[in-house]
């Protein structure tokens, strides 16, 4: 019975809130490198002016990593809203590039850094790309920071509601690891380490699953106490970074 009366959740959230994606690239790791020069690899993923915006970029290599998150982040999005219509990969997703598109009126988003930076004695996170993605879902708001070697892409996509706002965090792995070291269990055990703070839980009280779908996997849902949760959230992790974004009211 219980199964019968969750069923209709995910068709209802697509239709009713907001979804959010993330993504996060290391410019060190040595399969990203290179790429600016492998024709074949950009033709696959990105449209015509995107690769246009590559290759006239001061730096191509820092440019297509901006490009690939932002795609990513922005598909991960889209799928929770329309999971149907997801076949056409990297290029169902189109990155405005051009600068009118730096600030999209009413798109900009509420990002906060979790902790807040204050006296880093870091680099500070630079904002390189902020702008629209024209998704198989609709169009979303996308914005991309980086930091060193790190590129953080954030994207909403959806119903706008003011008392939302998107919390994110994006470190370092950490650098003694076991053999039996997941970076996925990694980035989900901070990302519930935040929301038990932030809601006042219990250990297991906010638990992460992905359920079945018809085509595989469905992406990760959040279940507060047993009860699928209304905020969205997003993972990635990659070379030696791994991020989080959460999307919830105030």
């Amino acid at each position: 019975m219980l199964g019968k009366s969750l069923k209709p959740w995910p068709e209802w959230r697509r239709k009713h809130l907001a979804h959010l994606g993330n993504d996060v690239v290391d410019l060190r790791d040595p399969a990203n490198r290179g790429k600016s020069r492998d024709l074949r690899f950009q033709e696959k993923v990105f449209h015509r002016e995107e690769r246009e915006f590559i290759h006239s970029s001061a730096d191509p290599e820092s440019a297509l990593w901006t490009l690939w998150a932002a795609k990513e982040a922005a598909w991960k999005a889209a799928v929770k809203a329309a999971p149907e219509r997801a076949g056409g990969g990297w290029k169902g997703i189109r990155i405005r590039t051009g600068c009118e598109c730096l600030e999209p009126g009413g798109e900009t988003l509420d990002c906060r850094m979790i902790p807040e930076e204050v006296e880093s004695h870091d680099s500070p996170w630079e904002v390189v790309f902020a702008g629209v993605a024209g998704t198989f879902a609709g169009p979303a708001a996308v914005r991309v920071g980086r930091r060193g070697s790190c590129i953080h892409a954030v994207c909403r996509l959806g119903i706008v509601d003011p008392a939302d706002r998107i919390v994110w965090q994006a470190g370092t792995l950490p650098k003694n690891r076991s053999d039996v070291f997941s970076p996925s269990r990694y980035v989900r055990s901070s990302l519930i380490g935040h929301l038990n703070t932030l809601l006042n839980l219990k250990h297991g009280d906010a638990v992460i699953r992905r359920d079945p779908g018809p085509r595989g996997f469905l992406p990760p849902r959040l279940y507060l106490c047993g009860i699928p949760s209304t905020m969205d959230f997003s993972l990635s992790h990659d070379g030696r970074f791994a991020a989080w974004a959460l999307l919830a009211g105030c």
